[in-house]
């Protein structure tokens, strides 16, 4: 979305009825009139969380090889009430990210989907030949973890039964959506966070320009980004949960080093230190 923006393709300020407010269901998203990309990105539009919904958990585990199109992952928060007015506060939800990949698709000229995009400019020139989009149930190497996402009160399962995923990460569209080796996490990461291979300096400023988040104390969020206070100074990345894994990828400015962790496992518990902010999508591969 920050390289549309860097192209003047699209700007922080677009409101998104610009795009979809002929939709019919465009009447009914929370806030809808007044969220914008930049609200998206900073997930301060006020849009509930549509993936921890009892309703959206039931269908993942009913239909479990179910190819979800985006519009009817927005389905699931139709009506509801908003979290908080657009732009007062920060609420992470990975429906924000849903609604700016039907953005990107839908002022591509070629109308490509997301993950046709993100092949063609990130991965492919990036030479990140171990992240994959999750297309499908069926990733290869995949690594299989324990899992208990999405099945409540039950015993962890492996998350990769005879090769395929037991629920399809497809769901997860541009809330995380990828599957990648730790090693490619982090090269990614400082790629992004230390290079201009993905982004100028200008949009990696906007990118890490962080307001308060609930991630943890004096911890903020930016354009896409998480801001975090370490031990060894400010560290800039993201954290990841997916059925049977846990991510994450941390730069650190002063050191000049990117660092990245995963587990095959969807249970904090399990670990001995829990990263903070677990939210989104990462699958991790073998």
């Amino acid at each position: 979305v920050l390289r549309r923006i860097a192209a003047g393709q699209l700007a922080l300020d677009d409101q998104l009825a610009k795009f979809f407010g002929e939709e019919k269901w465009f009447a009914s998203l929370p806030n809808g009139p007044d969220i914008t990309i930049g609200t998206l990105l900073k997930h301060r539009s006020g849009i509930p969380e549509h993936v921890w919904l009892p309703k959206f958990q039931t269908a993942l585990r009913e239909q479990p090889d179910r190819h979800w199109q985006p519009t009817e992952l927005i389905q699931f928060i139709l009506g509801r009430e908003p979290t908080n007015p657009a732009d007062e506060a920060f609420s992470y939800a990975d429906t924000n990210y849903v609604l700016l990949g039907m953005v990107l698709e839908h002022i591509d000229p070629e109308h490509r989907s997301y993950f046709d995009q993100l092949d063609a400019e990130l991965l492919e020139p990036l030479g990140l030949v171990d992240t994959v989009p999750c297309r499908s149930s069926a990733l290869p190497k995949l690594a299989p973890g324990r899992t208990v996402l999405f099945q409540p009160g039950a015993e962890p399962t492996w998350s990769v039964v005879n090769g395929k995923a037991k629920i399809n990460p497809q769901f997860e569209y541009c809330g995380g959506g990828l599957a990648c080796t730790t090693t490619d996490l982090a090269r990614f990461g400082h790629l992004l966070f230390a290079t201009d291979k993905v982004l100028d300096t200008a949009h990696r400023k906007i990118l890490i320009d962080a307001q308060p988040a609930n991630t943890g104390p004096g911890d903020g969020y930016g354009h896409g980004a998480m801001v975090v206070q370490t031990p060894h100074g400010q560290a800039l990345g993201h954290t990841g949960i997916m059925i049977g894994a846990l991510s994450v990828v941390l730069h650190y400015p002063e050191l000049n080093i990117t660092a990245a962790m995963q587990w095959n496992t969807d249970i904090p518990r399990h670990l001995r230190a829990r990263p903070r902010g677990v939210r989104d999508g990462a699958a991790r591969r073998s």
